[in-house]
């Protein structure tokens, strides 16, 4: 299999890339508005928010740093377990790009 994702897939991902990582942030926002509220003092909330966001900016990395054409099968499949990729969204991909994702993001 060739590790590289074809070129007019690679431009799609791209492009994709911007509403996945709205979507991924919007999901770590609301995740983090919840320790306004929640149980513990204030230091223990502060805490383990920190503890979360370290957590998002790792899952983060995967997907987003280092774009290049021969990390795309792997973002694109770590985007699709985390959920920040629609199953729908691969509709435009070609059948090996669905094929390689899907079967890379059924192992993580």
């Amino acid at each position: 299999m060739d590790d590289r994702i074809p070129e007019r897939d690679w431009k799609q991902w791209r492009t994709l890339c911007a509403t996945a990582l709205e979507r991924f942030c919007t999901r770590i926002l609301g995740e983090a508005a919840a320790f306004a509220t929640g149980t513990g003092s204030a230091h223990s909330r502060y805490l383990e928010l920190f503890d979360l966001l370290r957590e998002r900016n790792q899952e983060m990395a995967r997907v987003f740093d280092d774009q290049r054409r021969s990390n795309a099968y792997r973002q694109m499949a770590y985007a699709v377990a985390a959920g920040i990729v629609l199953p729908a969204e691969l509709d435009g991909f070609s059948e090996q790009t669905r094929a390689t994702v899907q079967m890379m993001s059924a192992s993580l």
